[in-house]
């Protein structure tokens, strides 16, 4: 075995021992049997990479070569920088034989392989210092030899050992010929064996080709029977969801609907339960929202079948639990609303003016105008006195008027519970355009929908000519090669796959022509919807006219700077009692300027004695809370708002469940080797890329276990299979579930003791040389 030395020196580390390949210095055909140990097996020399290496199990079998750094069970990596085979786990400890073309070897300088260290670690002896010993002793024993030696010729003659060398020399010389003979006979043999694996190579690559060409037209089937399932599973999923659509569609539609009516019925029973029955009487019979009137005062009934049952005395109680005041009994210069005016002509420079009636600062509302124009630069300074910022010249005219703030706080609750109206009314409104615009998003999904449906006939079209090109394709094949026939079979498995898949095409084309029809009629249910919706707005802006026309007819036109009157209509002014009518016999009215006057529009001085027939005060009752909206239109809104916050709350939901896309953290509890930990929200199962994120509380002292929620004890691995065994305290690591397994992320080198005495060679190196 002829080496040439390359890269030597006296002081080299490392010595490279390699062959040219030259006919001079030819490449080494070996043949080796070797056991995999840590799931690789390192050659005695580096091999040719172009020769390649035939590697066979003990019973003859031959494993192929992969560029796969993690093979199969029946494939093998080689790294020909090294020497190095790599095996499938499976393999470990299993003994294969090696066929190759061996180039030399690489050599490590035995002064830096160490064959004992001590507790820290520090090198105590070299195989260098073992040789050095080995040498000493062997030198010792040569003297010992020559002394010997020098005994046994002292002994025997010089003929006698001339013999003995003679004879050993010929022993030698036949020994040398009968190794001639075997190493000629092993040399045809391996000439042979090289032809035959030669042979075996070339029709093994003849039916790898047809192999590979086989399982692309597969794989190429397989991609396209598999973009038509992704296809058809779209557009189930779209029709699905469209039917949804309907289906909520036709519930809200329906729910619209009872509500509607439940509203319609319970507006009519209200409208016509609301009218004026008479002074109250003991023994009538009175339903709820029925109007009496009872000592001066008039009284809404708060319940049906209310009989025999006195209305409370306004002095004590405005309601008890069958009656509610409507108007309380008013006495004349006292009443609930009531103007007090007094006309002044101012001396020169005046600025004080006093009334000859007493009046409550702060109760009652003061308006002061000079010479017709309204001011406020004026200061209340007691019951009786107003003084005037700015002093006036003689002949200015100013008046001053004092009004009953009663009614002020109701008036401002009603004024707002009339702007809700005016919103709910504008709500409607826009849910009305609203399901018209969702309509038409429907009528485009159907078009859609449909344009889907031709596709997809259109690629069941496609497949089935796909099919009968796959069929073509196993024909050839079974032409080309004669053991392709597994190959053929699962080409005519495709074919019916493909015929499937055509006949699933056709299906899904039927599906979504199906979907386009449910989105047609989905449109025209929307459609309908926003008409009914639209009418549902008409409806309630009218039911918002009619109530916002009881504050705007009535017999006040005006109250705190409201102005414009409205005359009350024959009917209510009949049902008004001729004792309790205004002025002048008629109705009270104020003018533009927001002065009361007759019928003949002089301005006069008095008091409102009612309002729609009602005396006294005025209770206007109106729902403060949505608990009380049950039949308003109003509470269609907050429903919307309700389901979208939970579809918001069920989103957020489902993103905090899913660990694999973000990887949850938590701290370890259980014992060491057996650890466990509980997710908020808990999985319900393990799945592929479950990831978590762990904190350990305690070391542990070999194979290791993770348990989430009590879902089993998973085994934790690293990416080559080993077992974890050397967790820290208070460390963090990053772990994802595959196939039964917790494997962890971004994992460093660990060598134990034993892996470090091993670590003798440097990838192929295997030779000791000493310079």
């Amino acid at each position: 075995m002829n080496l040439l030395p390359n890269y030597k020196t006296p002081n080299d580390i490392l010595l490279v021992l390699k062959r040219d390949g030259s006919s001079k210095n030819p490449y080494v055909d070996i043949q080796e049997t070797l056991q995999v140990a840590n799931n690789k097996v390192m050659l005695n020399e580096v091999p040719d990479s172009l020769n390649k290496i035939i590697v066979k199990n003990d019973t003859g079998i031959e494993l192929f070569e992969t560029d796969n750094q993690f093979p199969d069970i029946n494939e093998f990596y080689v790294d020909y920088r090294t020497g190095f085979v790599y095996f499938h786990q499976t393999n470990e400890g299993k003994k294969f034989t090696f066929q190759y073309s061996g180039t030399g070897k690489i050599a490590i300088h035995y002064s830096r392989i160490y064959f004992e260290n001590n507790d820290e670690q520090e090198t105590i002896k070299t195989i260098r210092d073992i040789s050095n010993e080995a040498q000493t002793n062997a030198e010792y024993a040569l003297n010992q030899g020559d002394y010997a030696k020098q005994q046994a010729e002292n002994i025997t003659s010089n003929e006698d050992v001339r013999l003995q060398n003679e004879e050993e020399r010929q022993n030698n010389e036949q020994s040398r010929k009968d190794n001639e003979i075997l190493r000629d006979e092993a040399e045809e043999i391996r000439k042979k064996n090289e032809q035959q694996r030669t042979h075996d190579e070339e029709s093994r690559s003849i039916a790898e080709s047809i192999r590979v060409h086989n399982e692309d037209e597969r794989i190429a089937s397989e991609e396209k029977r598999v973009n038509a399932e992704q296809l058809r599973v779209t557009q189930e999923t779209e029709r699905q969801n469209l039917e949804n659509v309907r289906k909520q569609n036709e519930e809200n539609r329906q729910s619209n609907e009872n509500a509607r009516v439940k509203e319609h019925s319970q507006r009519i029973k209200i409208i016509d339960n609301t009218k004026f029955i008479n002074p109250y009487s003991s023994t009538s019979t009175y339903n709820k929202n029925n109007i009496v009137f009872y000592n001066g005062s008039s009284f809404i009934s708060k319940i049906d079948n209310n009989i025999g049952n006195i209305p409370p005395d306004p002095l004590y109680a405005y309601e008890n639990e069958y009656w509610a005041l409507l108007a309380k009994k008013g006495s004349d210069g006292v009443g609930s609303v009531s103007i007090k005016k007094h006309v002044f002509i101012a001396t020169e420079g005046q600025t004080k003016f006093v009334l000859p009636f007493l009046y409550e600062i702060g109760t009652n509302k003061v308006r002061v105008t000079v010479n017709g124009s309204l001011i406020e630069d004026y200061v209340e300074t007691n019951s009786t006195t107003i003084t005037l910022v700015n002093s006036v010249p003689a002949g200015t005219k100013v008046i001053v008027e004092v009004f009953s703030t009663e009614f002020d706080d109701r008036i401002e609750e009603f004024n707002n519970k009339m702007d809700e109206l005016d919103s709910a009314i504008l709500n409607v409104n826009n849910q009305s355009e609203y399901a018209k615009t969702q309509g038409d998003y429907s009528k485009t999904q159907g078009d859609y929908a449909k344009t889907q449906g031709e596709y997809a006939k259109e690629q069941g079209d496609y497949a089935k000519t796909q099919g009968l090109s796959a069929n073509q394709a196993a024909s050839a094949a079974n032409d080309a090669a004669q053991n392709a026939t597994a190959e053929a079979s699962n080409l005519s498995q495709l074919k019916t796959d493909v015929s499937a898949a055509t006949d699933e095409a056709n299906s899904a084309a039927t599906s979504a022509t199906q979907a386009a029809t449910n989105a047609n009629t989905a449109a025209q249910n929307a459609t309908t919807q926003a008409n009914y919706a639209k009418q549902q707005g008409d409806y309630a802006k009218q039911q918002g006219d009619i109530a916002k026309g009881i504050i705007e007819s009535g017999t006040v036109a005006s109250v705190n700077g409201q102005k414009g009157a409205v005359v009350l209509n024959a009917e209510d002014v009949n049902a008004i009692p001729a004792t309790e009518k205004g002025v002048a016999g008629g109705v009270a009215k104020l003018n533009e300027d927001g002065k009361v006057v007759d019928a003949s529009g002089n301005e006069v001085e008095g008091k409102v004695k009612s309002v729609n027939g009602q005396t006294g005060e005025v209770n206007i009752s109106i729902p403060t809370k949505t608990s009380e909206l049950v039949n308003d239109s109003d509470f269609a809104t907050a429903k919307y708002v309700e389901d979208e916050v939970g579809e918001v709350s069920n989103e957020l939901a489902s993103h905090l469940a899913d660990y694999v896309k973000h990887p949850a953290y938590a701290v370890t509890t259980g014992s060491a080797n057996a650890y466990e930990v509980t997710l908020t929200p808990a999985p319900t199962a393990y799945e592929d890329g479950f990831g978590i994120v762990v904190a350990i509380h305690a070391d542990s002292t070999g194979e290791s276990t993770l348990n989430v929620n009590g879902l089993g004890a998973i085994p934790i691995k690293k990416s080559n299979g080993n077992d974890v065994t050397n967790l820290k305290i208070n460390g963090i690591y990053t772990l994802r579930y595959r196939a039964g397994n917790f494997i962890l992320q971004g994992e460093g080198s660990d060598f134990s003791d034993t892996d470090k005495s091993n670590l003798i060679l440097i990838n192929s190196i295997n030779t000791i040389y000493d310079m």
